[in-house]
């Protein structure tokens, strides 16, 4: 798929809450199913120590994880998070940070999928294992 056809792709599946993430596709590598994904962490995503509040870690993790299963999928299926397991390994600043995620199983039913959450410098802040229902959009 050419480069401009992922990219409409990815406009077409970016949830309304990765929006609000600042999220935007740097590369996917659809042999892989290997995607990576910026996001803007804004000051009013702080937590009271000034580093990005878990709660939104977990969504940018989320988020990249199941990008990488949704482009991997045709547009009348979804991937809704059963579960997730997130460790969180340093804080994370205001400012671009790098998602990186890759579906490690994906079946009719059920989809497996791990993200990173990183620095522009490559310093890990987080990890998510995901696990989620494969269904139509309906």
């Amino acid at each position: 798929m050419a480069s401009s056809d992922i990219e409409a792709l990815f406009e077409r599946v970016l949830s309304p809450g990765g929006r609000t993430l600042g999220t935007a596709l740097v590369d996917y590598d659809a042999a892989e199913r290997v995607v990576t994904l910026a996001f803007v962490a804004q000051p009013e995503f702080t937590n009271i120590l000034g580093a990005v509040h878990g709660g939104y870690v977990a969504a940018m993790l989320d988020e990249t994880a199941g990008m990488a299963a949704k482009l991997s999928l045709p547009l009348d299926k979804a991937v809704p998070t059963l579960d997730f397991n997130t460790t969180f390994l340093a804080p994370a600043p205001t400012g671009r940070l790098l998602g990186r995620g890759r579906v490690l199983r994906l079946g009719r039913r059920t989809a497996f999928m791990e993200a990173l959450l990183t620095t522009e410098e490559e310093k890990v802040l987080a990890r998510m294992t995901v696990t989620a229902l494969v269904t139509d959009v309906g």
